[in-house]
């Protein structure tokens, strides 16, 4: 089977991406008329660096999240880790590395929790995520964060795995994407 990388398309996703267009068109119009009107004073400075400061992180911020996705191989699925400060006191790291081998899989499950992938709680976090926990047959559980991931796409994902699981030769017992998404959205509205 080909490789194949699901990114999240969510509102959320959408609003930011649309929140950031507009700031980067109030900044470009920022520097615009204080080039043009060659007026310096020190607001008109002040715009001009806060603008570009905010032009540049939103830049940095909008790079780094678009590395966010499931990547599905030949024989197991990847995520890669949120990008997040050290101490977690501005951006907040709710998904770790994860790499789960489609053999292994015994069992799926969805839940909704304000912990992060590894099961540790995370200060100041009031909402409920919802999650795709892989239960191996080893024992362990592996959890990747589907917040930003579309209802449509988190079907998709469950089913894909079934999929690939089912080509490895591990015949998953579980519903079908649809069926799992379905219990897990009227349980927890």
């Amino acid at each position: 089977m080909k490789k194949q990388k699901i990114r999240p398309i969510s509102i959320l996703r959408c609003a930011w991406l649309s929140i950031w267009i507009f700031l980067v068109i109030c900044s470009i119009g920022a520097m615009i008329y204080v080039f043009v009107e060659k007026e310096y004073n020190l607001i008109h400075c002040l715009g001009l660096i806060f603008s570009f400061i905010g032009l540049l992180l939103g830049n940095i911020i909008i790079i780094l999240d678009m590395k966010k996705g499931i990547e599905f191989d030949d024989k197991s699925l990847k995520v890669a880790a949120d990008v997040a400060d050290k101490k977690g006191l501005l951006i907040r790291r709710f998904q770790y590395k994860t790499e789960v081998e489609y053999s292994k899989i015994e069992k799926i499950i969805l839940v909704a929790t304000n912990k992060n992938s590894l099961g540790q709680k995370v200060n100041n976090v009031f909402v409920q995520m919802p999650y795709i926990v892989f239960i191996c047959k080893e024992g362990c559980e592996k959890a990747i964060n589907v917040y930003y991931f579309s209802n449509r796409q988190k079907i998709k994902i469950i089913n894909e795995v079934k999929r690939r699981a089912k080509a490895e030769g591990n015949n998953l017992e579980i519903e079908s994407g649809e069926i799992l998404w379905e219990k897990f959205y009227l349980d927890n509205k």
